[in-house]
């Protein structure tokens, strides 16, 4: 039980990390290329920025970009 307990509150403070920016919606596509063994896709964020910041995190493990995009224009990024 006491497990459990941790586990939850564990995930609910994990959730309410990010109080600075909100994320409203994601649009993704993906297409899987069977002879590579990979998955290649594009993911639309909308998001509202609640408080003056200088980064947005978003989770990605074992993925690689080409190119960031926040309001149709090339941005820097770090992976």
């Amino acid at each position: 039980m006491r497990i459990l307990f941790f586990l939850l509150i564990s995930f609910i403070s994990f959730a309410q990390q990010n109080t600075k920016v909100d994320f409203k919606t994601a649009k993704g596509n993906i297409a899987i290329d069977v002879n590579q063994k990979k998955v290649f896709g594009t993911v639309s964020y909308v998001f509202e920025v609640k408080e003056s910041i200088d980064t947005i995190k978003i989770d990605a493990q074992k993925m690689t970009f080409s190119d960031v995009k926040i309001n149709k224009k090339v941005v820097k990024f770090s992976n």
